[in-house]
This record gives C-alpha cells, sequence and structure tokens, in this order.
C-alpha cells in the first residue's frame, strides 16, 4: 500500500472548536454512554440506520448499524451503534499502542471567553450566570451583556481539557454603553508540571448545544 500520505484539510482552530464540541456531546449530550473513563469525543447519528463517529488522541472509530436494503433499523443511534463503540474503544485501549490518551488541548489562537447564556454576549460582573466558550480568536464576542449590564466584561483564557491547569481570568473595565474588544492574552503553560494522562482522568463542565444532529 505504500507510505501513507497526509494532507491537512481543516484549520487547527476549527478542528479544535469542533471537537471541543464533540468532547462535550460525550459528556453532556448524546452520547454521555460512549464514556470511557479516558477523554474522547464523538457523535450520534440516525437516519434510516445507526451511526457513532468517536476518537481519542490514539484511535478513531466509526461504528454503523443498518440493512444493506436500506430498510429502517429503528433504532436511533445511540441505542445501537454506540454502544458497539464503547464495548470496542474500552478494549482496544487496554492495548500498549492505544494507552497513554492525552487530554485534547487546545492551538493557538484558540480563546475562552465567559459569556451570558441568555444572550450569547459577552458576560459581566452582573450576570447571574456564566458558560465558558471556545472560540477561534478573533471570532468571540465584543458587546458585553445587554441584558444584565455591568461595569466590567470577564474573559477567560485556558485549555479546556487540563482539569489541573490553573485558569485565570483577566478583566477590563467596559462602560455599559459602549462596545468593546476585551484584550486577552494566552496563559502561559507551566514548565514543571507533567501533562494529563488516562491514569487519572478528571471530569469538567462545558456546554453543549450548538451543534444538533450533526450527521442526521
Amino acid at each position: 500500500w505504500g507510505d501513507p500520505v497526509r494532507k491537512r484539510v481543516l484549520p487547527a482552530g476549527v478542528a479544535a472548536v469542533v471537537t471541543k464540541i464533540l468532547a462535550e456531546n460525550v459528556q453532556y449530550g448524546t452520547g454521555t454512554r460512549a464514556a470511557l473513563g479516558r477523554p474522547a469525543a464523538g457523535k450520534t447519528g440516525t437516519g434510516q440506520d445507526g451511526w457513532f463517529a468517536g476518537f481519542t488522541t490514539k484511535l478513531i472509530c466509526v461504528v454503523w448499524v443498518g440493512f444493506d436494503d436500506n430498510a429502517s433499523l429503528d433504532l436511533d443511534g445511540s441505542q445501537s451503534a454506540l454502544p458497539i463503540w464503547t464495548e470496542f474503544m474500552k478494549r482496544a485501549h487496554q492495548h500498549r499502542e492505544y494507552r497513554g490518551v492525552s487530554y485534547f488541548n487546545a492551538p493557538d489562537g484558540i480563546v475562552t471567553v465567559n459569556i451570558d447564556p441568555a444572550t450569547g454576549q459577552l458576560a459581566t460582573d452582573s450576570c447571574p450566570t456564566r458558560t465558558s466558550e471556545v472560540f477561534i480568536t478573533g471570532s468571540q464576542p465584543l458587546e458585553t451583556c445587554t441584558l444584565h449590564g455591568g461595569s466590567r466584561a470577564v474573559a477567560q483564557v485556558s485549555s479546556w481539557d487540563t482539569p489541573d491547569q490553573v485558569q485565570r481570568d483577566v478583566v477590563a473595565d467596559v462602560p455599559k454603553t459602549a462596545r468593546k474588544t476585551v484584550k486577552v492574552t494566552q496563559q502561559p503553560a507551566t514548565p514543571d508540571k507533567a501533562p494529563q494522562t488516562d491514569e487519572a482522568p478528571k471530569e469538567h463542565k462545558g456546554l453543549f448545544g450548538r451543534i444538533k444532529d450533526i450527521f442526521k
């Protein structure tokens, strides 16, 4: 077959945002039964048949369940393909070549900001609820929350999948009626901190819901 040919088909920032969403789907969405006890990302798909496509940093697997004549399976992807995917991936990662799964880390050019879920705008110190969202730098919301007001917008820059990483809030004074860019800087990594592996994974929260039925 020869040597494999590798070609970048998607910008790293776009791939990182999609990976973040798919990882949250396994944690909180339709793929929760795909939990492996290690970092994973994936999505169900349902039509006449059932799908689950998912991956870790070591292995990609896609499972399809259906009939050759396109007859209806009458089972969604979470009932048909997902249990097969989960069992296969759990066993596969017991093998040496697939051990040592790491967390999905954000590349350069990705920013995490706190937003008000009611408006999708930058959360201020007056917003009762804040959620963290990842964006390609420059595409994050620029306007502060118009529903709750407040004098300061809060932005957070971090790697999304390193639970033990100390996260730093960057606070900028923003007038209530003004539209301003919140300046954020990349948090430097801690040189003497070992990367997380699948030996001791920890759960964390995030926001899912931007992509629905992506494979339908």
